[in-house]
């Protein structure tokens, strides 16, 4: 939440708030100039307390009442007088009070809200004070003062019915004791995104707690457009942000065992598939209810199940994914005192996850479950949820109403509104809340839309939405807590995180703001080391005090019905930092830093449960160290590790360890968990990749995993390649920026940023090349717990790392100088930072020209895009891809190479100039292997280009080279011989190369010794024929083609046989088409013999005879077809039969009528037909 408003923002598509920074409050006040004589200079120069302070303050406040918005509204009603002005201990306080003739409850919602934001903005220097607030009484009752809060009338939240129970169930059941942990859930799982990871959730100090969380604002209906509650600065958004640092807390509350609540969606899923009862599986018996409250079409409300202590009832939730990928999954049930500690089982691609939520005291919204890999499509045993009727003791019911998968994109789409466009988690908790409400909620409205506009709205929904999730079952008001997050804007200059105070604050609220606000604050400045942060973290005051009505208590009140009157839960509000000051900004785009700060507020959340709940004040551990996988040489894979450090702003020390498992490298589950730092894991198949992650554990919850570690199981023996996942980088230069967004701002999208389990795209690649391999950090290396003179080649995955994290210590140099001084051994290196650092910034230049044999060019080659040289091991790789950010994580330095100490170019960068992008050493195939690309192999787009580049560096590595095929012309023959091809030429390939016919004509084969194809009877018909042969070894393949022009030979002409024939006396005869046998064009024909009248197409050889006769008849008719090859003849009979109309018939019918065919009839051929025509015919 801001402290300042500014210049306009820039004019995006979408409108955003009309200031840089806009404050907690209506724009339209703070846009108001309240001291009109004054300059903001003679503000600041009065010190808060004296005279001429008090003097603005009192000038500005009665102004408040006679200043108006263009629309004409005060912020404080006409009449208020402003009695008097006080600053004791850093808190402004002004008193004032309400004439007779304003009555209270004309006071709108918002005012107290607004008169805070604009004090604040006016005068609280956060150099000279930590707050503000407003007192206020009315004129005829004199007397003492009260919080402006407690003056505004609050519209009541809907009704809810604490006790409802389903009245053909057991009926309610007694309260569990609080004061006991709930029994946690067989442990089955972990899965997540990056370093952000769910578990079946660990029993923690938060098991049996209800956390309420909320990232403040997002996209906002303004009336006619979408926009953003607060502006663009500084590289950030407070909207995005706030969302971001939601992320980060909702996975440490969850690992310390809470039930977590979030009022926007949490990561980054715009599909969403919502499965209700009705198209849910069930087995055992359940009920249909008759609740009037429920999620969906209510076609049943939804369903119940009796618990028991063995599982006899289930519920399947079976979504049909549209997209891969990492899913939040939420679950929405109505809240009861027949309700249990509720068991799901969420199956994933690596496994099934339990977690438990009580719904006896949570309900009526989505809940979250934890966040899981899906694969696409409908699977229920690889993506579903189940609910079980299963519980550790007991009676009571399990209920089954909706499953959520996925946030989904914003709709709502009522009130003029349009569609935002926007995913649903990016936009205003108003709309989240208002799609998580359920049907048959008296008044819903009266939970989001309460404010004047929507803006408002959020600042009431999310307390208002808790106070209607929250059941009372007696853990008291201690047992649930709200934190709202937020970051800070003021003057350019201010920095540090603070807790927030509000005029009508809940019980031990002052005491919440304060632990929040130092947690931060300590919590920083512990981790701020130089060179990790850029900046160090500020100090100021741990609470401030204002008027919030996200915090007020008015709104998480109590219902009358239930017998609770005050509020139900504390509240309070961090401002993590001010993200309008360039060094808080950078800290809050920084990964490692948000990540301190979201731990920090789970810390401070803890330190308050323990201080007024009495749980444990233990921290969940930090993730393990120098992690390592190895084969362990009997047909086992044997993972190692060692403690993460404790203390500190940390985490407490761990007390066991968790060993996940998976098969895909995204979902991860059957676990086992030990005390030691090692674990043998048997009974895997031999030639499977595995992949493993470690969790640590201790009474306050479950670590973040490592990062992911992946082999390929050995029956027996050891692996002869190791992988080290040597890329640890992730700060704000690889933030991915929020799409629509001008100017850009960061995001903090983990998995597209560094999502530490790189060793999955290249265990994948040396699978599919058929060679085994372990996996270990490069601390691991450092630490000298993996010795790579056990190995025969390294695959060093170094990212993006760079100066900061440093590509290669001192450690890592001497470890790897000292590998490759042993005979035979061979090392991949592959990072887009890595020759930059050790030769541009003074990282070990000679390590990388003479142990390594490769020279920096360049810090950029502008391109992503690159391909094989021939010649050289990648001469058959193609042009590939490595990413720009749309699917791994953006490249965007890619480094240029040259060979040095023997060292060749092997691969180059598209576009001008070529620039070398790998180089390999030795240029030949003999002698010490080396390869080192300029950018990162697992940022290959393509898995199977990945796995090409892969196969050649490994097969050059084991002195196998690939065969590349030398062009082959396209070529010409003759059908009158046989065709043999020419002998491919070999550029490279380690024999023994075989060869095979990919495509060619029917006929042709291929000797598979020399490749040689042989055609024995080629043929003119589909010429030119394509032919393709490929030349392969145990190293790789090259397919070279061309195309064979089939030509016929001269030949003279030869006839087909025409059989003889017959016509109709009278009827004009034509012949048949003569058919070549053979014959070579052009070809003339002409007639030798025939009837008189009979003529023939030279073209075609066609005769034609117009009036056939009897006369002669049968005639024989002789057809010769000439080229210059030669000629040939045919000859056939032409009977011709009589009874047809005679030609003295047709000659007289045109003498006498005019008409009829009057071919043929000119006899005698004087032009005429005439009767001498006529005397003719009856002489034939």
């Amino acid at each position: 939440m801001d402290r300042h408003h500014g210049a306009a923002a820039a004019a995006l598509a979408l409108s955003f708030s009309t200031a840089v920074w806009s404050t907690t409050g209506d724009q339209a006040f703070l846009d108001i100039d309240y001291l009109p004589e004054s300059t903001e200079a003679q503000v600041r120069a009065a010190t808060p307390g004296g005279d001429a302070f008090e003097a603005l303050v009192r000038r500005a406040v009665t102004n408040f009442s006679h200043l108006r918005t263009a629309d004409g509204r005060t912020l404080l009603p006409p009449g208020v007088v402003c009695d008097d002005v006080a600053v004791e201990d850093r808190i402004l306080t002004v008193y004032v009070t309400l004439p007779d003739a304003v009555a209270s409850s004309e006071l709108h919602v918002d005012t107290a809200e607004n008169t805070g934001a604009v004090l604040s903005e006016m005068f609280a220097d956060p150099g000279h004070l930590d707050g503000v607030r407003v007192l206020m009484r009315q004129e005829a009752e004199g007397g003492d003062y009260s919080p402006i809060d407690l003056w505004i009338p609050v519209a009541p939240s809907p009704p809810t019915a604490d006790d409802w129970h389903e009245p053909e169930g057991p009926g309610p059941q007694p309260s569990p004791d609080y004061s006991v942990a709930p029994e946690e859930p067989q442990r089955s799982n972990l899965t997540g995104e990056s370093s952000l990871t769910t578990s079946g959730q660990p029993q923690g100090a938060l098991s049996g707690r209800t956390c309420y969380i909320y990232g403040g604002h997002g996209w906002t209906w303004r009336g006619s457009s979408w926009g953003l509650q607060r502006g663009l600065v500084q590289s950030m958004n407070e909207d995005h942000g706030n969302l971001d640092h939601q992320n980060f807390l909702a996975f440490y509350l969850f690992n310390a065992g809470a039930t977590v609540v979030p009022f926007r969606g949490i990561g980054f899923q715009p599909n969403e598939v919502i499965v209700d009862n009705p198209a849910a599986s069930f087995s055992g018996t359940w009920t249909n209810s008759t609740s009037t409250i429920y999620y969906g079409t209510g076609s049943p409300p939804y369903r119940y199940a009796t618990v028991a202590t063995t599982e006899t009832a289930t519920a399947t939730y079976t979504p049909n994914i549209p997209v891969a990928g990492f899913y939040p999954v939420y679950t929405w049930v109505r809240y009861g005192s027949d309700r249990v500690n509720q068991l799901y089982r969420i199956r994933h691609t690596g496994g099934e996850a339990l977690v438990r939520v009580n719904h006896r005291r949570v309900g009526q919204g989505w809940v979250w479950l934890g966040m899981y890999h899906f694969n696409q499509g409908a699977n229920p045993a690889t993506g579903s949820v189940v609910i079980s009727n299963q519980v550790p003791s007991g009676s009571g019911i399990v209920i089954a109403d909706a499953i959520r998968f996925g946030n989904g994109m914003g709709d709502i789409n009522d009130g003029g509104r349009f569609p935002s466009g926007k995913p649903r988690e990016t936009e205003s908790t108003r709309y989240w809340i208002q799609r998580m409400i359920g049907t048959g909620v008296s008044n819903p409205g009266g939970i989001y839309d309460n404010g004047a506009d929507d803006e408002s709205d959020s600042w009431q929904a999310p307390p208002r939405m808790a106070a209607h999730m929250r059941r009372a079952d007696g853990q008291g008001y201690n047992g649930d807590l709200y934190l709202g997050i937020h970051s800070n804007a003021f003057n350019g200059n201010a920095r540090g995180a603070v807790g927030l105070i509000t005029g009508n604050p809940t019980p031990n609220q002052a005491t919440y703001a304060a632990l929040l606000g130092a947690e931060v604050e300590e919590d920083c400045q512990i981790e701020d080391t130089p060179g990790l942060w850029p900046y160090e973290f500020a100090t100021r005051s741990d609470s401030a005090t204002g008027s919030y009505g996200e915090i007020t208590a008015s709104y998480v009140n109590g219902d009358v019905e239930t017998g609770v009157t005050g509020p139900e839960m504390c509240l309070s509000i961090i401002e993590v930092a001010f993200h309008d000051n360039l060094e808080d900004s950078t800290l809050l785009r920084e990964p490692r830093a948000r990540n301190v700060m979201a731990r920090a507020c789970y810390h401070a959340m803890l330190r308050y449960f323990n201080q007024f709940d009495g749980v444990p004040l233990t921290f969940l551990p930090e993730p393990p160290v120098r992690a390592r996988a190895v084969n362990s040489g009997s047909g086992g894979v044997t993972v190692s590790w060692q403690p993460g450090p404790s203390g500190g702003a940390g985490g407490d020390a761990a007390t066991s360890y968790v060993v996940y498992r998976s098969t895909d490298g995204l979902g991860f589950g059957n676990p086992v968990t030990t005390a030691n730092t090692s674990l043998t894991v048997t009974g895997l198949a031999a030639n499977t990749t595995q992949f493993f992650r470690v969790a640590a554990r201790n009474a306050g919850g479950e670590s973040f995993p490592t990062e992911v570690l992946a082999v390929r199981v050995l029956a027996s023996g050891t692996s002869p390649i190791l992988i080290v996942s040597g890329y640890d980088r992730i700060d704000r230069f690889n933030n991915r920026p929020e799409p629509g967004l001008s100017p850009a701002v960061d995001r903090l999208h983990l998995r597209q940023n560094n999502s530490f389990d790189y060793a999955v795209p290249a265990g994948q690649a040396i699978a599919n090349a058929n060679r085994h391999f372990d996996t270990c950090a490069n601390e691991a290396v450092i630490s000298g717990d993996i010795d790579l003179a056990n190995y025969q080649t390294v695959v060093w995955l170094a990212g993006e790392e760079s100066s900061i994290d440093v590509p290669f210590t001192a450690a890592e140099q001497t470890a790897i100088t000292n590998f490759l001084t042993l005979p035979g051994k061979s090392i991949f290196v592959s990072g887009s930072e890595a020759a930059w650092h050790l030769e541009s910034q003074g990282g070990g230049a000679a390590f990388l020209n003479s142990t390594l044999r490769t020279d920096f060019l360049s810090d950029d080659a502008n391109v992503y895009t690159a391909s094989g040289v021939a010649g050289t091991i990648f001469a058959g790789i193609p042009t590939l891809t490595f990413d720009n950010g749309a699917t791994i994580y953006n490249v965007d330095a890619p480094d240029t190479l040259q060979g040095i100490n023997g060292s060749v170019v092997c691969m180059r960068y598209s576009g001008t100039g070529t620039p070398g992008a790998a180089v390999q050493y030795p240029a030949g195939t003999t002698g010490g292997r080396i390869v080192f690309m300029g950018f990162p192999f697992e940022a290959i787009t393509s898995t199977p280009v990945r796995n090409q580049v892969m196969a050649a560096v490994l097969d050059f590595f084991q002195g196998l080279v690939a065969p590349v095929l030398a062009d082959i012309p396209d070529a010409s023959t003759s059908s009158a011989a046989a065709y043999i091809g020419p002998t491919p030429i070999l550029s490279q390939g380690t024999p023994p190369v075989t060869w095979s016919l990919i495509a060619g004509p029917a006929g042709m084969t291929i000797n598979g010794t020399n490749g040689v194809v042989i055609w024995a009877s080629p043929v003119s018909a589909g010429s030119p024929h394509l032919i393709t042969i490929r030349a392969a070894n145990d190293a790789g393949n090259d397919d070279e083609s061309w195309l064979l022009t089939v030509t016929d030979p001269p030949l003279p002409p030869v006839i087909e046989d025409i059989p003889n024939g017959s016509t109709p006396e009278g009827v004009p005869y034509t012949g048949p088409t003569p058919v070549l046998v053979q014959g070579t064009p052009p070809v003339t024909w002409s007639l030798l013999a025939g009837p008189a009248g009979m003529t023939i197409d030279p073209a075609t050889g066609v005769v034609s005879w117009p009036s056939p006769t009897t006369f002669g008849s049968p005639h024989s008719v002789t057809i010769r077809a000439e080229n210059a090859q030669g000629s040939t003849l045919e000859a056939w009979i032409l009977t011709v039969e009589p009874g047809g109309v005679s030609l003295a018939d047709r000659i007289l019918h045109f003498l006498l009528t005019g008409e009829g065919d009057t071919a043929g009839l000119d006899l005698n051929q004087d032009g005429l037909i005439d009767a001498a025509d006529l005397i003719l015919a009856v002489s034939q």
